[in-house]
């Protein structure tokens, strides 16, 4: 790649909403911002790259490759990234340095690596780690980058986790999802029974629990109470809470009579206590929260949450961290 004159950075960004975030507390003329949307690049289709695995046969399979051939994807309207392709390879030239600015963790790495692999660049890469898009995060993610001199190799080795990944369910998905319809799925079903590392397990998991579900049997149990009646004439009622529950009549009236037949004083214990402020929330404690409060669907509120980090009033919503 030839290089010129003016040392230029390119900054690639996952999505166009954090790159106009970023480009409000800089600009400089040496630095281009591009921006991905999603993967722009696809595993190629089986029956693309030979011709005897465009049939469904079990004679054909396991199908495994040592590289899985890539093409271009497309967005959500089904048109293709290779213009947006086609602009970064622009982009790129003249440019020595890379960094990664799209979302923290490993598929976001990939999000961009697989792009500059694809590319052939051999520039210096550096990875900007954002969690949030205010000011401060932004300052302090570039400080932390500037203490890591070897970002670049610690996020490579994040793309190859995910490209590891990545092969497992192609392959996974690709062989098991081919040998489940051809050998289990029933005549009168016509789409393709779906095997996969993820759905797969999660499918099992619910099965169980509607089978746990559908054995339940409802079971009487007994509480309890005891109401006390103050000198002032104020009732106060007071729960018998055992750790199991009663599931004995007999037992539960033998305490009933006890509780019945008691008088004497009533003893009150004021203290003073402390309390932490509720945790921040997570992904999943956010999604639950959301649900129980508005009812919400979890990707609804994953869709409400990605808009506010896009616009710097959230840190970055798809991990566990709080």
């Amino acid at each position: 790649m030839t290089t010129q004159s003016s040392s230029r950075t390119l900054f690639f960004f996952e999505k166009p909403s954090a790159m106009r975030q970023l480009q409000r507390f800089f600009k400089s003329p040496s630095t281009v911002c591009v921006s991905a949307e999603g993967h722009l690049l696809a595993a190629e289709e089986p029956g693309n790259i030979r011709d005897e695995w465009k049939s469904w046969r079990l004679d054909t399979l396991p199908i495994v490759l040592e590289r899985i051939p890539v093409t271009y994807g497309t967005n959500r309207s089904g048109q293709s990234h290779k213009p947006k392709i086609v602009a970064i390879k622009q982009a790129l030239q003249g440019v020595e340095r890379v960094i990664i600015a799209t979302d923290p963790g490993r598929e976001g790495s990939m999000i961009a690596w697989e792009v500059l692999e694809h590319l052939g660049y051999r520039g210096q890469v550096d990875r900007l780690k954002l969690g949030a898009l205010d000011e401060v995060s932004i300052r302090r993610a570039f400080a932390a980058m500037a203490r890591e001199p070897d970002s670049g190799e610690r996020d490579y080795a994040a793309y190859l986790e995910a490209l590891c990944r990545q092969y497992e369910d192609y392959h996974l998905g690709l062989n098991g999802t081919r040998a489940i319809s051809l050998r289990l799925r029933p005549p009168a079903f016509r789409q393709p029974w779906r095997f996969g590392g993820v759905q797969t397990p999660t499918l099992a998991i619910l099965a169980d629990l509607e089978k746990r579900i559908r054995d339940f049997v409802p079971q009487d149990y007994f509480k309890i109470a005891l109401t006390a009646i103050t000198d002032a004439g104020a009732e106060v009622t007071l729960w018998h809470a055992p750790k199991d529950k009663i599931l004995d009549k007999q037992v539960a009236e033998t305490i009933q009579q006890a509780a019945a037949s008691w008088s004497g004083p009533l003893g009150v214990e004021q203290k003073d206590v402390r309390r932490a402020p509720p945790r921040l929330f997570s992904k999943d404690t956010l999604a639950r929260r959301c649900a129980k409060r508005f009812g919400w669907d979890p990707q609804h509120t994953a869709k409400l949450a990605q808009e506010l980090y896009d616009q710097g009033y959230l840190t970055y919503p798809r991990t566990e961290s709080e």
